[in-house]
């Protein structure tokens, strides 16, 4: 394994103190110490604390942007068993989530959305506005196929959805790292919770 770069130790330690303290109470000052150089030298990596946020913000987004199903996998998938394919994009996510870096940055967004505009707009729409559309249009497929009964496709995703929020709200209060048992445990509950809501509204 390589040695990462100067640039790379400082995301870490930025992403390490921004996860546990939030952005607003990490200074550049503890930055550097964390990773063992000047506080100048961050500079030149980085403008600024911002950027280094932005950078962190941009890997979350980046990690994220391939679609776990592709689209006509995921028409056969529902046209076959709905559950089926809730399973399948459901193991493609756990194995994204199991890259630690990536819980300390949903730690990150989820302490300092209280207090920075710029990542309560990245929640907003990042972590529910998408994922809520992109549910959504499963819901609507599922009761254009007639799989389950004809209601509102977007709160069947609104209630879908908050239970994976809240799985996840659950392991970051009771947990200060993220141990795989833990996340195992979170997506066997909300495999329970999809089999409970598909069998809910089923025809």
């Amino acid at each position: 394994m390589r040695d990462l770069t100067t640039k790379e130790k400082i995301f870490d330690a930025s992403l390490e103190l921004f996860s546990q303290k939030g952005f607003t109470n990490s200074s550049i000052r503890q930055i550097a110490n964390k990773v063992g150089i000047k506080e100048s030298s961050i500079y030149n990596h980085y403008p600024s604390k911002q950027a280094i946020l932005d950078d962190i913000l941009l890997t979350f987004t980046d990690y994220f942007g391939d679609d776990l199903v592709e689209d006509t996998q995921m028409d056969e998938l529902l046209e076959k068993d709905p559950l089926l394919f809730y399973h399948v994009g459901s193991e493609g996510f756990r194995q994204l989530i199991k890259n630690e870096k990536i819980m300390k940055i949903f730690r990150l967004i989820f302490i300092q959305m209280y207090q920075d505009a710029q990542i309560a707009e990245y929640f907003r729409k990042h972590i529910l506005e998408e994922p809520l559309k992109f549910w959504t249009s499963v819901f609507a497929k599922l009761i254009e196929k007639r799989h389950i009964k004809n209601l509102n496709p977007e709160m069947l995703a609104r209630e879908y959805y908050a239970y994976a929020i809240f799985l996840l709200l659950e392991i970051f209060i009771e947990n200060n790292s993220f141990p795989e048992e833990e996340i195992d445990r979170l997506f066997e509950e909300a495999e329970s919770h999809a089999k409970f809501l598909f069998e809910s509204v089923g025809i």
